[in-house]
């Protein structure tokens, strides 16, 4: 049996990023630098959010973030009626217009945080028990906490 052996002199990867302008490109994994420093008004095309000053109101004003200027802090927002929201198709997605807001004016975790889900920058802990709830109000004990393989 013959046996070679192979010496890696160098390796390359890209990734494909999206960006809060809604714009996708691929880029050398090198040249990025992850973002750590997400606020509460970070938001990225595709997120629910819900307008704070409606906080009052039984019926909240739901969109769906289109895309973001984060030097001028403004999210363009595609508006839904409660109806629009439940339905998903598209002349549902004809009936609503696009909105330009500051993101100081929106909710991304909205009133119910787990109907609106985990965010970027939340941090996950994924339970071994497969009856454990999926959101606990309260403090978080950790104990035998196990790193998934990435």
């Amino acid at each position: 049996m013959e046996l070679i052996t192979l010496v890696v002199v160098a390796t390359r990867s890209k990734v494909r990023v999206l960006w809060q302008d809604n714009k996708q490109t691929t880029e050398p994994a090198t040249g990025l630098i992850p973002y750590y420093n997400l606020d509460e008004y970070d938001v990225w095309p595709g997120d629910f959010v819900v307008w704070e000053r409606d906080s009052a109101d039984s019926e909240h004003k739901v969109g769906v973030i289109q895309t973001m200027d984060p030097k001028e802090r403004t999210a363009l927002v595609r508006c839904y009626d409660t109806q629009d929201v439940a339905e998903e198709d598209n002349a549902a997605i004809e009936r609503t217009a696009t909105e330009l807001v500051p993101v100081f004016e929106l909710d991304v975790h909205g009133p119910d945080p787990v109907a609106f889900g985990a965010h970027r920058g939340d941090i996950v802990f994924i339970s071994t028990r497969p009856n454990a709830p999926a959101w606990a109000p309260g403090r978080c004990r950790l104990r035998r906490l196990r790193w998934l393989p990435a």
